[in-house]
């Protein structure tokens, strides 16, 4: 009897791992595309995370009804760590980018207020001459 449930333990053990590599491999996209400045790559990242989440939602709750062994589990489990140290690398460069974008910010509110230099024409010009 045991052996009638083990393949079905085994087949839900091994959506909800599916789906954490695929989410991890996702992760690893929007890190790049946050590295490269692609916001239209962000979004769509941003968008195949929340479906994965869902799936991974669902994969879990069939696995949790198929009571898996410790075997399955701490697959699950070693799966989960790994995603969730790339999490905090994700998280970093986000915030990091945050930074950034608020010097950035900064710096161009104060270009925008200050005055606009002259050309003083005291100083001699550059010009081309053969």
């Amino acid at each position: 009897m045991n052996s009638d449930i083990q393949p079905d333990v085994a087949t839900a053990g091994a959506a909800p791992l599916q789906k954490l590599k695929d989410l991890q491999d996702e992760l690893q996209a929007a890190i790049s595309a946050v590295a490269r400045n692609s916001l239209y790559d962000l979004e769509l990242s941003l968008w195949r995370q929340e479906m994965l989440c869902a799936g991974l939602k669902r994969a879990l709750f069939v696995l949790g009804r198929s009571a898996p062994g410790k075997e399955v589990l701490c697959r699950l489990r070693g799966a989960g760590v790994s995603l969730q140290n790339m999490n905090r690398s994700y998280e970093s460069l986000v915030q990091q980018s945050n930074r950034s974008m608020s010097l950035l910010l900064d710096l161009c509110s104060l270009y925008k207020n200050a005055p606009v230099p002259t050309i003083d024409r005291a100083l001699p010009s550059l010009s081309c001459e053969a």
